[in-house]
């Protein structure tokens, strides 16, 4: 099986790594030493998966789709990265508010 692994990218100084495996691709972000993934499974057509295991057509996807998915995964990402660091932010500070 071939793994495909994409340039990752920074948000909010966190690193967000992409990779796809024949149909599912997954997003995975480090925060805290903590990893954090998902993944979404992307059916290609019946046509383009004849093509592709015939050996006629290279990849599964079109250049085009890749990068509709990637879109995709980068919200998903990023929204991952923002939920956890609000949490935390939202952690220190009830710790730092005075007691009443």
């Amino acid at each position: 099986m071939k793994i495909e692994i994409f340039k990752p990218e920074v948000y909010r100084e966190t690193k967000i790594y992409y990779r796809n495996f024949l149909t599912t691709w997954e997003y995975l972000v480090t925060i805290n030493n903590e990893i954090y993934q998902s993944h979404i499974t992307v059916n290609p057509t019946f046509v383009r998966r004849l093509l592709f295991f015939l050996g006629i057509e290279k990849a599964l996807y079109t250049d085009e789709q890749k990068k509709e998915i990637l879109t995709q995964l980068k919200r998903m990402g990023q929204s991952t990265v923002d939920y956890v660091i609000g949490k935390d932010v939202d952690q220190v500070v009830k710790e730092v508010e005075p007691k009443k």
